[in-house]
């Protein structure tokens, strides 16, 4: 069994423009079950949800084999991943929102349970 890693993923400088596309990408997370960081990035032509749920997807476009949110609003999100934090899908992320505020500062914190490892990083 893989070890959770809690992180915390927080927006520190993030334009109105930016939130709405944030915003608007939340809404594509499923609401049936636990919320699938991946989600986000499912457009239906180029990724569908199944496709999201892939290991190679994943591991390639979010970092570790599976990633879920507890909490997300315009200020961040949290949640907990196998082995590693999503930092591959976050940089993926801000590549998305770079486009409507390229000064977005964003930070994402993490801990291992086990506990293995802790740390953080910024993004701007």
């Amino acid at each position: 069994m893989a070890n959770h890693v809690h992180f915390s993923v927080m927006f520190h400088q993030i334009n109105d423009e930016a939130k709405n596309k944030l915003n608007e990408l939340y809404e594509r997370i499923r609401q049936n079950g636990e919320a699938w960081f991946g989600d986000m990035f499912v457009d239906g032509k180029e990724l569908t949800y199944e496709e999201s749920e892939k290991y190679s997807w994943t591991n390639e476009n979010i970092g570790p084999k599976w990633c879920y949110f507890e909490d997300w609003d315009e200020d961040g999100f949290n949640g907990y991943s196998a082995w590693s934090p999503p930092n591959v899908g976050v940089q993926n992320l801000l590549g998305i929102l770079e486009d409507y505020d390229p000064n977005i500062i964003t930070s994402i914190c993490y801990e291992d349970e086990g506990p293995n490892f802790i740390g953080a990083d910024v993004f701007w």
